[in-house]
């Protein structure tokens, strides 16, 4: 029982059976005024059991007892403050506070004060377990972020710190090939260049990671960028692939928003790559890069992701990167996004497994949402939902 009507039914005893059956503490106080009108205390006209359990005395006792005697001094001067906005103003007070049991035990309770006809009706509810749950949920969540955050922090030193040893691994290989490879025949240059092909696969990776932990680790201020600007840029850069592949781009006006313009940029450049690398060898790839506006409700999101409440009634400029390539089974769709998962082998499609997670992480920095709607052998399309504000 969360409210109390203005005015008490004729019996008193309906009233008290109704008051009893709540599983909240309820007091009904009523004002006790001066000659002149002003409020002077608060006197309990009524009280259930889970009140008389709560203070430690008997119903009977309650009955007649101003609010500051029954309460401890901090508590009742609480009550007293709202209950004079409350009565005042006919409005509902509510509140959560922690207090102490008669028998020593510290809780929390939910607070409401509601106006009842000269006076108040309190209301206090239990809610220590509800608010321990809360805080250990919060305790986790801290230990997640600072865990999350510590291994990208590691992710971003380890990957930076392997770049020096690397680049000696490259050139003292090279150095083998040009001083030493009469020396060591073919099969000793054989097994060099094994090992700079696989020093270089792991340089592509060690960068790949350090894009992906920079994107958590260094984030800056975000800014008006033109994606419509930053897709021409990535275009430019991709211009080489995509004349050796005659592929063919058509490209829709994209807008300006706020984010962080190398992000975004990377966004771009990872998608784009994508569908060029995945296109099928028997036909000219084709790629189509188009924008329209949308209520969050209507947001697509993978498995197992919903759109944020606060969202439902925003809006989002979904930008989709389609293509005609190979495509590949849907179930396949969480695990695309996923740093270093390939549905493909490397002796296929060149590639680290990161360009996708990437991608994903770029969106989620900017509080955005993907999705992705693919068949084998009929394509695949990537649609970014980003916050139009």
């Amino acid at each position: 029982m969360r409210n109390m009507t203005s005015a008490a039914p004729d019996d008193p005893r309906l009233l008290q059976a109704a008051l009893d059956y709540s599983s909240d503490a309820i007091i009904l106080f009523e004002c006790l005024r001066d000659r002149f009108g002003n409020m002077q205390a608060l006197k309990a006209t009524l009280a259930n059991h889970k009140a008389a359990e709560l203070i430690g005395q008997s119903v009977e006792t309650i009955i007649s007892k101003t609010s500051k005697s029954l309460f401890p001094s901090a508590l009742a001067e609480s009550i007293w403050e709202r209950a004079v906005h409350v009565v005042a103003n006919s409005q509902t007070s509510e509140t959560q506070i922690p207090f102490t049991i008669h028998d020593g035990r510290t809780g929390w309770f939910s607070m409401l004060i509601t106006r009842h006809g000269d006076g108040i009706s309190l209301s206090l509810r239990d809610i220590t377990d509800a608010r321990y749950q809360e805080q250990e949920v919060e305790r986790v969540i801290a230990e997640l972020r600072q865990s999350n955050k510590n291994l990208e922090q590691f992710a971003y030193v380890a990957s930076h710190d392997l770049q020096e040893p690397l680049r000696k691994i490259l050139a003292f290989g090279e150095v083998l090939h040009t001083q030493f490879g009469d020396m060591l025949g073919k099969d000793g240059n054989g097994l060099i260049d094994r090992m700079q092909s696989a020093a270089h696969r792991m340089e592509t990776l060690i960068k790949g990671l350090l894009t992906f932990s920079r994107l958590t680790a260094r984030q800056e201020p975000f800014e008006r960028v033109s994606m419509q600007l930053i897709m021409s840029e990535v275009l430019s850069d991709l211009e080489t692939t995509i004349n050796e592949q005659k592929a063919v781009i058509d490209l829709t006006e994209l807008p300006t928003v706020m984010g962080d313009a190398l992000q975004i940029q990377q966004l771009f450049q990872n998608l784009l790559t994508n569908a060029l690398k995945f296109s099928c060898p028997d036909q000219t790839p084709h790629i189509r890069i188009d924008c329209e506006l949308m209520a969050g409700r209507a947001i697509q999101t993978l498995p197992g992701q919903v759109v944020a409440e606060g969202d439902l009634n925003r809006s989002f400029y979904a930008i989709s990167v389609t293509d005609n390539g190979i495509g590949f089974d849907e179930k396949y769709r969480l695990q695309i996004f996923t740093i270093f998962q390939r549905l493909h082998g490397r002796s296929r499609y060149q590639g680290t497994g990161i360009g996708l997670a990437v991608v994903q992480k770029v969106v989620e920095n900017h509080k955005g949402y993907i999705h992705v709607r693919s068949q084998p052998g009929q394509g695949a399309s990537f649609t970014i939902f980003w916050p139009q504000e």
